[in-house]
């Protein structure tokens, strides 16, 4: 369980971080990612983001590339840092 917590508080701060550095381009980058890990979730018939994209992190870290981002829209699609963001194509009146 300590192990647990403290994976999600390291994912959280990812996010943070992530979120941090991308500044205005964050919802854009969620657009942009966010379907992939959808057709990825229903591809493995799963509705955990973070279970599907691991894999692919740990992949992307292996070939020396980083999965912060990839990890922090999961952990978005988990635990939104602004619940009432919108997030989705065209919610914001942007596609």
């Amino acid at each position: 369980m300590v192990r647990a917590v403290r994976v999600s508080d390291k994912l959280l701060e990812t996010r943070d971080g992530v979120k941090r550095l991308l500044g205005d381009k964050w919802p854009e980058k969620i657009r942009e990612i966010r379907p992939a890990i959808e057709a990825l979730m229903a591809k493995q018939r799963s509705d955990n983001p973070l279970e599907v994209v691991l894999p692919v992190a740990k992949e992307m870290s292996d070939d020396g590339h980083s999965p912060a981002v990839l990890l922090a829209v999961a952990c978005e699609m988990v635990e939104p840092s602004c619940p009432n963001a919108k997030i989705r194509d065209g919610e914001d009146g942007s596609k």
